[in-house]
């Protein structure tokens, strides 16, 4: 079994796995400024000496260190000096410098053809019943000519055309005929197509609160379900189960959401509980493969998107239904948005300042400051494990190395 040990980086497009990073991607340096990632290569490890494995009060999970990478550090003095990691000692504290909010890039909507990976206008997403795509498999045509048919003109696959008609004419339940073979016959069988069995949705979501009550409500109340009641169908299900007493905003906000992209969904009350459940494949799959890899929709989002998120999620992040790395995004996410404090455990010398909110048990060994965050060297150990290589990244300005690790 092959471990990967990880971390998460901010760049110009949200927050994304260090593993995932290639030369094209910009990330923020130490000094929050931009770079371009220049080089990337694996080298293998010929010495476990060379690398020491930490635990810190943040990321709540072990991971290595090149011993020669030069880290902020500061001790019980608490004056913050530039060291190899090599000398760090336990409950030392590492400093994170804070990325400077007005340099994020903030984007006012999110394309859903990016996950979807269908779309035929400027605008909109057409998703196509089963019983459409069945016409590109029943005579042997390549799907997207049947969408595109059903969808625009399409001169460029007319040699399609008067099989798909003679199809839909056998095939489809039409009730009225237009005239045999005319042009108009054609126009009116995509025209009863497309209004019963291919459903348009808007293609841009825009990033504003009922957007992000969306987010919250998938990462705390949803069950994902995709399931195949025959072989060639599926169902691509978001499931909502929410409390009356606690989730009101978020039930109204996510029925907002979904008439406004103009999706459909259903939704049950009973006197404790709202259930909702939303049957979309754009949807789906943005929750699927972005959603729940990459919370980078939330920092390209307005400040007022980013105070109601921390708000209504960081009092229930038991609630994420999410790997690890979900969390840590979410943690990360509310130290880039908190400019005050230290908690109960602050070093002397700190002043001990909690919000009115339950954040404090997030991190109970966290000093926020002004310029960035502290966190505290909960345990270092050499590395014992057999770790076979690990992947070194520069920037352009060569002032940044970011390195993965893999061990067998």
């Amino acid at each position: 079994m092959t471990d990967n040990y990880n971390t998460f980086v901010l760049t110009s497009d949200g927050f994304k796995n260090l593993a995932d990073l290639t030369p094209k991607d910009h990330v923020y340096d130490a000094n929050s400024r931009l770079g371009r990632v220049t080089y990337k290569c694996t080298y293998p490890i010929n010495d476990l000496s060379q690398f020491s494995l930490i635990l810190d009060s943040v990321d709540e999970d072990l991971y290595i260190v090149k011993n020669d990478v030069k880290v902020d550090v500061v001790g019980k003095t608490m004056i913050r000096r530039t060291t190899p990691f090599q000398t760090v000692q336990e409950d030392d504290w590492l400093f994170h410098p804070w990325i400077k909010r007005e340099q994020l890039f903030y984007k006012s909507s999110l394309d859903l053809a990016k996950t979807s990976n269908n779309f035929y206008d400027i605008e909109h997403l057409y998703l196509f019943n089963n019983r459409v795509l069945k016409i590109a498999e029943d005579l042997g045509i390549p799907q997207k000519a049947v969408k595109e048919i059903l969808i625009r003109e399409a001169a460029e696959y007319e040699e399609y055309i008067p099989m798909v008609y003679e199809y839909i004419r056998l095939n489809f339940e039409i009730d009225s005929e237009p005239a045999e073979g005319s042009i108009e016959s054609f126009k009116d069988f995509k025209r009863f197509v497309k209004d019963n069995y291919v459903f348009k949705m808007n293609r841009f979501v825009q990033i504003d609160l009922d957007f992000v009550a969306f987010v919250i409500s998938t990462l705390t109340c949803c069950k994902i379900n995709k399931t195949s009641p025959s072989s060639n169908s599926f169902v691509y299900e978001l499931a909502y189960r929410f409390e009356n007493d606690t989730d009101k905003d978020l039930i109204d906000r996510l029925i907002h959401f979904c008439e406004v992209i103009d999706i459909k969904y259903e939704i049950k009350h009973t006197a404790k509980l709202t259930f909702i459940n939303i049957f979309n494949k754009p949807l789906f799959d943005f929750v699927l493969n972005s959603l729940l890899v990459d919370l980078g929709c939330i920092v390209n989002a307005t400040k007022d998107c980013q105070e109601y998120f921390i708000e209504r999620l960081f009092k229930n992040t038991e609630k994420v239904n999410g790997c690890r790395k979900i969390i840590l995004q979410i943690k990360e996410l509310f130290l880039y948005h908190k400019l005050v404090v230290g908690t109960s455990t602050a070093p002397e010398g700190y002043y001990a300042f909690l919000m009115e909110d339950d954040f404090g048990a997030l991190d109970s060994n966290l000093i926020l400051v002004e310029e960035g965050y502290y966190s505290r060297v909960i345990s270092k150990q050499p590395v014992t494990d057999r770790f076979t290589e690990y992947t070194y990244f520069e920037t352009q300005d060569k002032s940044t190395s970011l390195m993965t690790y893999t061990r067998k």
